[in-house]
């Protein structure tokens, strides 16, 4: 499994989790965790929260073949303090056997020998109980798996902060409409779930949804356009 971090200037922020069996990935078991908890942006307790809700997840569905079963090995997007959350969480929850690594771009690379290519990966991997990090060879097989699932959970992280970023723009461009309530606003979003979708939706499906009158509907319909 790898977990991920993402957020949009503080706000919107989400927890990914990928996994890979048998080295592809497996999609459906997927998951995503909103963070609503914490003020402001911070990465290393929004991965301990999150990390925290998985293992207990983990606790209540003992079943082996539960997407919420224990894996054999947890990537972390990041650096040293990244795992030390990592490793809090583990303990708080009082979870061992699991193999943990924090993986994260290095900062800076040697120049080398001028035209020559590098012969070790920029991707620096954090152990527990390591104090320098460990560093790949650029054609290592484990190298290129464990950057897929970063990268994955990275690309699936991102899509979640998206569509909530998404969903935020167009919540608050229904408040603009007169008569859309809440409750109604709500319904829009559900059924439709962007604005081009609701701005297509045709006056008597609108009607019947909102429980108004055709003409309310296409007043509605007139000031989304």
């Amino acid at each position: 499994e790898c977990y991920d971090i993402s957020h949009f200037q503080g706000s919107e922020t989400f927890g990914s989790m990928v996994t890979f069996i048998q080295g592809q990935p497996y999609k459906s078991y997927y998951r995503r965790f909103k963070l609503e908890s914490l003020k402001g942006p911070d990465d290393f307790a929004s991965l301990y929260e999150v990390l925290c809700r998985r293992l207990r997840r983990a606790k209540e569905e003992a079943d082996l073949e539960s997407p919420w079963a224990l894996p054999q090995l947890m990537v972390i997007d990041g650096g040293k303090g990244q795992l030390k959350a990592a490793l809090a969480a583990l303990k708080d929850e009082n979870v061992t056997g699991i193999a943990l690594v924090a993986l994260a771009k290095s900062r800076s690379q040697s120049a080398g020998t001028p035209g020559a290519l590098p012969t070790r990966s920029e991707e620096r991997f954090f152990l527990p109980a390591r104090k320098n990090p460990v560093t790949f060879r650029v054609q290592s097989g484990a190298l290129k798996l464990l950057t897929h699932l970063r990268d994955e959970a990275h690309r699936f992280g991102i899509s979640a902060q998206r569509g909530a970023q998404r969903k935020k723009s167009l919540a608050s461009a229904l408040e603009e409409v007169p008569g859309l309530g809440i409750k109604r606003r709500t319904k829009l979003l559900q059924t439709y779930g962007s604005y081009e979708k609701i701005k297509q939706a045709r006056p008597e499906d609108l009607a019947s949804l909102l429980k108004v009158s055709l003409k309310q509907s296409e007043e509605i319909l007139s000031r989304l356009s």
